[in-house]
């Protein structure tokens, strides 16, 4: 078994949890109404195997650091009771504190969303429970993986949805970020968005995007501190 080069998960736990959480991402795409024909997720399900083959039997090396939750149905969404606009910020805190939990439905998952922003009295737009002093702006894939192994689970980030002409962020959309892993010399940051569900996506240090849009900062998450 090779050891990460940045000292972080040993391989086969990024393998481990990347089959885990490729398992989930591919039962979301199969579900009814998610957009996706049949090619689409058999093609997808098709690359995981692949991905895992050249792995296990030292064709490719994997690196990085990935935890794998254990619910896929997760969705804030009017048809399983979502009330509010605006808050992917209970929609994450809610996510990490079940990120655990097979057992709970979309339904008590919307429950909780609704209850945290009522208790907060944060109807439109709010902040994560960001860990104080963990902030990191524009940040660089490797920050990403080393505040992913020194946080020991999720972390989150922050989206840029709109810019003022001058660049500056006018509106940021909160989501999870479960992993990063490198493959074939390419990044890749797995995450999940309250609107999307779990997304696994390129990273270019370059260009620092998401969903084609800023990754404006990441940070660790206030586990002793929820809304």
């Amino acid at each position: 078994m090779f050891v990460d080069p940045l000292g972080l998960m040993s391989e086969g736990e990024v393998l481990s949890n990347y089959l885990q959480i490729q398992n989930l991402i591919y039962n979301s795409l199969k579900k009814p109404g998610s957009g996706y024909i049949q090619k689409n997720w058999d093609e997808f399900n098709n690359n995981a195997i692949g991905v895992w083959f050249s792995v296990f039997f030292g064709e490719e090396s994997m690196n990085g650091c990935m935890y794998a939750p254990t619910n896929y149905e997760l969705r804030y969404s009017p048809s399983s009771g979502a009330k509010y606009d605006n808050v992917c910020w209970a929609c994450c805190e809610v996510y990490v504190q079940n990120i655990n939990n097979s057992n709970i439905t979309n339904k008590e998952y919307n429950k909780q969303v609704n209850e945290m922003v009522e208790r907060v009295q944060k109807f439109n737009g709010y902040y994560v429970n960001s860990l104080p002093g963990s902030t990191k702006s524009s940040p660089s894939f490797n920050t990403i993986v080393k505040m992913l192994d020194e946080s020991g689970g999720p972390i989150y980030g922050s989206i840029v949805e709109k810019e003022n002409s001058f660049g500056n962020s006018l509106q940021n959309h909160a989501i999870v970020i479960v992993g990063a892993y490198t493959y074939k010399n390419k990044n890749t940051i797995v995450y999940y968005d309250p609107n999307l569900g779990h997304m696994s996506e390129r990273y270019d240090d370059n260009e620092m995007k998401l969903q084609g849009k800023k990754l404006a900062s990441v940070s660790k998450v206030d586990k002793d501190n929820f809304d």
